[in-house]
Formats: C-alpha cells, sequence, structure tokens
C-alpha cells in the first residue's frame, strides 16, 4: 500500500512550484487588477496585466482574451477582485478573476468568477485554459443567481494545512 504522501499530487515536470509563478519557470510573476480599463473600446470592460518575472514578457488577460470567456461587456470590471493560488496542484500559479458587474442573461450585475489556470506555456494556454465559476446548475458555487448578487466582489484563496486548496468567493448582494 503506497504512502500517504506517495499520493501526493506532483508538479508538473516544468512548472517549479514558485508562488505567483504562471509559467512555471521558478521566478514570480505579477498580476495587476485594472477593472476599469477600456478593452477593445469597451469602457470599464477590465482587464489584468501579466507581466513575467525575468523579462519573459507580458499579457492583457481579459474577456477578450481566447479561451478565457465569451467577450468583454461594457461594465463588467473584469479584475475587479483578483486571487492567486495552484488551484489544481501542478506546480504553476493560477489566477481566480472576479467580474461581479457581469450580467448574466437579464439579470443584471448578478457576477461570475473566471479561474485561469497556469501552464508552461503561461496563462490560459494549457490543456484546460479556464473555468468560470458560476452559481446555481453547473454546481460550481451555491445558490441560484439573481440580479445584484455580485459574484466574485471578493477572493481570497490558499492551501489548508493538509495542502488543499481554496477559493473564498464573495457574494455581498446574495440573498
Amino acid at each position: 500500500m503506497p504512502e500517504a504522501d506517495d499520493q501526493a499530487p506532483v508538479a508538473a515536470a516544468a512548472c517549479a512550484g514558485a508562488a505567483s509563478d504562471f509559467n512555471g519557470d521558478g521566478i514570480r510573476d505579477v498580476a495587476i487588477a485594472d477593472p476599469e480599463a477600456t478593452v477593445s473600446g469597451i469602457e470599464r470592460a477590465g482587464l489584468v496585466h501579466i507581466v513575467y518575472g525575468g523579462g519573459k514578457g507580458t499579457l492583457e488577460l481579459s474577456q477578450e482574451t481566447p479561451n478565457i470567456s465569451d467577450g468583454a461587456e461594457r461594465g463588467d470590471e473584469f479584475g475587479f477582485s483578483i486571487a492567486v493560488y495552484d488551484a489544481n496542484l501542478d506546480g504553476c500559479a493560477d489566477i481566480a478573476v472576479g467580474t461581479p458587474y457581469e450580467d448574466v442573461g437579464t439579470l443584471k450585475d448578478a457576477g461570475l468568477v473566471h479561474l485561469v489556470y497556469g501552464s508552461p506555456a503561461g496563462l490560459g494556454q494549457g490543456a484546460v485554459a479556464s473555468v468560470g465559476l458560476r452559481q446555481g446548475s453547473d454546481g460550481k458555487l451555491g445558490g441560484g443567481y439573481e440580479a445584484e448578487d455580485w459574484v466574485g466582489y471578493a477572493l481570497a484563496a490558499g492551501k489548508s494545512v493538509t495542502n488543499i486548496p481554496f477559493l473564498v468567493v464573495g457574494v455581498p448582494g446574495e440573498d
């Protein structure tokens, strides 16, 4: 029978496991939220500036970034909150991005959270680029969508003492 340590997730070969390291090269990267940025001419759509450490370039992460979302909308404020952690324990940091003013169908400002995975090629470039964490039937977040829930208004993330990653999502408008 394998020891408990033998069953722990193992970092991908190219991901060094450094904190805030989105591309797994062992050098910390920086995320700068800019929720009121204009994206593709759309006011207050929001974006997150990523600066890869060691002079390895930059990325403007928005709802217009391929594999992230279905497009930016006026006033969404993508990046209103961010949290960096290794959600899938692969050794590359991932980023949760709150978009509390996202409209869902006809529900104004219901909000959502994008979880964008890091990989050796950078954010959003792995086999699974991102997932949208929504309330309701998909089971990712409890409750159901309502207007002005503001899902993703605040985010906090980390690992428990038993090395289990967690993400706490603020929903201040939830009834």
